[in-house]
């Protein structure tokens, strides 16, 4: 639909250049591919991987940490250093150019973007009581992982100047809709002995996606290299913005227990929902572990606020330019 729209647009400019003297020709279209990096600063969405390192840090590294100088209290950390923020995304991507003037061209075309960032972290923790063992706690989350995709349609301005036969600088302005969906997934597993030769095995997976379509405007500058006559090298930085609230989507959860005592139980549920960053404060006798972390498992509620998915920012492209 936004291509349709945008061909309805550029056909009576297209006509009204050839009424001013530039002909319609098939020397007028450039076909450009390229691919990029793109850093992405998330805040909002990354509170999900804040949240379980802090979940990590309070109820392993902090609660027995308080039973010491009773206990004697071992801790290793295993696997990454900390859970992960999503902070980068690679893009590619084509359009087609017609040269209105030699100085104004419009373009047509669609960009792809796709971040992804997976953690696994774990801990072992061992409590004694001289050279007794009393207890082990082991945790691991080897499947979290932050990721998004965004699909861009964009109708673009480009306006250049052939310095020299080789070299070709433009500046451009680019708009259109954002099709965006991002995806939050978590594992843990968690493991404990203690006395008596009590075992307890603990599985908790989650999954939440959030979808929306926004728009999307991007203003930056390209320098356009001339390798033969049908055929150009470029490179271009631009800062785009890709900002949006009220993403809603899926979301699941399944927990698998089982306890040497009571023996083996499960729960699972789904929901659609809302995004937002919902409140969490929990105390306990070794501390406090409060916070807010995006979710939309939950109806607005008091202390809830806004979620904001922002991943604008400045991002890098090349990419060859093939004239007709």
């Amino acid at each position: 639909m936004f291509w349709l729209a945008a061909l309805i647009v550029l056909g009576p400019l297209l006509a009204g250049a050839q009424e001013e003297g530039y002909p319609f020709r098939l020397s007028n279209f450039r076909i450009e591919l390229y691919g990029g990096y793109a850093p992405l600063t998330p805040k909002h969405f990354n509170t999900l991987a804040d949240y379980e390192e802090s979940y990590l840090q309070f109820y392993y590294q902090q609660r027995y940490a308080s039973f010491s100088p009773v206990y004697s209290v071992t801790t290793e950390r295993i696997g990454d250093d900390r859970f992960r923020p999503l902070t980068k995304a690679i893009l590619w991507g084509g359009r087609v150019h017609y040269q209105l003037s030699p100085t104004l061209a419009l373009s047509l075309g669609a960009q792809y973007l796709k971040g992804n960032q997976d953690s696994r972290v774990g801990m072992n923790v061992a409590v004694r009581d001289a050279e007794t063992i009393l207890l082990t706690d082991q945790y691991e989350n080897s499947g979290f992982g932050l990721s998004v995709t965004a699909l861009i349609p964009q109708l673009g301005a480009h306006f250049g100047w052939d310095l020299t036969p080789v070299f070709r600088p433009e500046i451009f302005i680019i708009f259109g809709p954002m099709f965006v969906e991002c995806r939050a997934v978590g594992n843990r597993h968690i493991t404990k002995t203690g006395p008596a030769g009590y075992t307890l095995d603990l599985v908790e997976a989650y999954e939440i996606k959030g979808r929306k379509v926004a728009l999307s405007g991007e203003l930056g500058g390209s320098l356009h290299i001339r390798l033969a006559k049908f055929l150009d090298f470029f490179a271009d930085g631009s800062y785009i913005f890709r900002g949006t609230t009220s993403l809603s989507g899926p979301g699941s959860s399944r927990t698998i227990i089982k306890d040497s005592i009571s023996g083996e139980s499960s729960t699972s549920s789904n929901w659609e929902g809302q995004w937002n960053l919902a409140p969490y404060d929990t105390r306990t006798s070794w501390g406090r572990f409060a916070g807010t972390v995006a979710n939309n498992a939950y109806e607005w509620s008091w202390g809830f606020k806004r979620f904001d998915f922002d991943l604008s920012g400045f991002q890098l492209k090349a990419g060859i330019a093939i004239r007709l």
